[in-house]
């Protein structure tokens, strides 16, 4: 099939979760209909029964191995210049389709196009399989209020909190509306926002906050992004992540990489000096606290948090200050986190 008829190309990233994997491209080729796609997975090296899995029960599938754990901008990098569509979708593996989302989210992607001069990022609603509704859509970007609504000092004084509330997030999530980044499960493009335009991912960094990044430079670049309520994926969340303490630290190191390439240096010091006051203020709140006999789980598990990010700046602080900046793709290793703490 030529890529003039390819409506989408999907984009999955596999690490280790055949199953998942399995269930995302069956309920692909289930629901989807009146349109013409690919599917195209990257794996990033799992070294298990994953390739056999896929291609043997769908050979129509195109499998593409990078040959080591990339990570996500890398192997998404990897699948949108593989791709064939005149439209790309990201897909986590650990999504299901239930309905012909394909077909109503391009149908609508395509009206937004004739609205608007440049369209970035679509995506759905995404529910788990307890029937809640995740969020997803996020009208503001990440900034240093969010170390200083952790700062327990504020917290007691009631001041730097956040203004919307769970129902009021809750709510945004039910209706359709323009946003400002967008947590890729579902992430519907245009494929010369990345082709013509030159607009990949960043692939300095490894994953999480890789959208934030993406999302941000393209509304740089005049493009706006959406979110539709009129179609529903299910979304596992996190069940192509393994380990939750990795998790927690890849999430930390990225989203510092964030703030130093959105922000510069000068902000992503400020910001490493405020999780250290909060560091401090929370250790002796902890002293404090364990003198008087009063320590709770909440308290304990906080305090293995604030250690955790403590160790990550003693590590990683130096090498994000001095070997990273602004631009995407510096050519630098991608920044992932390793494990530094015992199991």
């Amino acid at each position: 099939m030529s890529s003039q008829n390819i409506d989408i190309s999907i984009v999955i990233v596999n690490y280790k979760t055949p199953t998942l994997t399995d269930i995302c491209v069956g309920s692909i080729y289930k629901y989807t209909k009146e349109l013409t796609f690919e599917i195209i997975v990257v794996d990033n090296d799992s070294q298990d029964e994953s390739e056999n899995l896929i291609t043997n029960k769908y050979p129509e599938v195109v499998w593409i191995n990078s040959g080591l754990n990339a990570g996500t901008s890398i192997a998404y990098n990897i699948g949108i210049r593989a791709a064939k569509g005149r439209y790309i979708l990201i897909l986590n593996s650990d999504t299901e389709f239930r309905d012909n989302i394909l077909l109503t989210s391009l149908t609508e992607y395509r009206e937004l196009e004739s609205k608007y001069e440049k369209v970035g990022l679509y995506s759905c609603q995404l529910i788990g399989y307890d029937n809640i509704v995740q969020y997803n859509s996020n009208i503001s970007f990440p900034s240093i209020k969010k170390f200083l609504r952790s700062n327990s000092v504020n917290i007691r004084l009631g001041i730097f909190q956040q203004k919307a509330t769970e129902a009021e997030r809750h709510q945004q999530h039910l209706a359709s509306h323009e946003t400002k980044w967008i947590g890729i499960a579902f992430g519907l493009l245009n494929a010369n926002i990345c082709k013509k335009d030159g607009h990949y991912f960043d692939e300095d960094i490894f994953m999480y906050s890789d959208e934030v990044e993406w999302c941000h430079r393209l509304i740089k670049n005049g493009y706006r992004h959406f979110f539709s309520s009129s179609g529903t994926i299910i979304h596992l969340n996190g069940g192509s992540s393994v380990f939750s303490e990795w998790r927690h630290g890849q999430i930390v190191l990225s989203e510092w990489l964030y703030f130093m390439k959105v922000k510069g240096k000068g902000y992503f010091m400020l910001c490493v000096f405020q999780i250290l006051l909060n560091h401090l203020i929370d250790s002796l709140f902890y002293s404090k606290q364990k003198i008087l006999g009063r320590l709770s789980e909440l308290d304990s598990e906080a305090k293995k948090i604030r250690d955790l990010e403590f160790s990550i700046i003693k590590k990683y602080f130096g090498k994000i200050l001095c070997d990273y900046g602004r631009n995407p793709s510096s050519g630098k290793s991608f920044l992932k986190y390793e494990m530094l703490r015992k199991q």
